[in-house]
């Protein structure tokens, strides 16, 4: 491998690294930590879409804003539909959407720490 292939590798990896310590960041402060142990799974996985859903807007739309996460967070099929957009972000749908009452647990999680914004 030559240095430029290297240094190009290096990049990618360090701009995957920031996009992912970013979107953690930012999930994070639209759904803080609950200290309720009972309900930490759905604070958890709620987190995790709101990560994968900035996760999507990262790689598909230079331009997003946070009222742009705010909005698409607040439909199912928007949500849905973002996240369908990037392999990255593809098992989130297997993981949280294939039980109906599964993610609507978790939907109505995220629109309760959304109503804030």
């Amino acid at each position: 491998m030559n240095e430029e292939t290297s240094e190009n590798i290096e990049s990618l990896l360090a701009t995957e690294r920031q996009t992912a310590i970013l979107a953690k960041e930012i999930a994070g402060r639209i759904i803080p930590n609950n200290n309720n142990m009972a309900n930490a799974f759905f604070f958890d996985a709620a987190r995790q879409i709101i990560k994968g859903l900035i996760t999507a807007f990262m790689l598909t739309r230079p331009n997003w804003t946070i009222k742009d996460i705010i909005q698409t967070a607040r439909s199912k099929d928007k949500l849905k539909f973002t996240l369908l957009k990037t392999e990255e972000t593809k098992y989130l749908i297997e993981t949280y959407f294939v039980d109906e009452k599964l993610f609507d647990d978790i939907f109505t999680v995220i629109q309760s720490e959304l109503k804030e914004y």
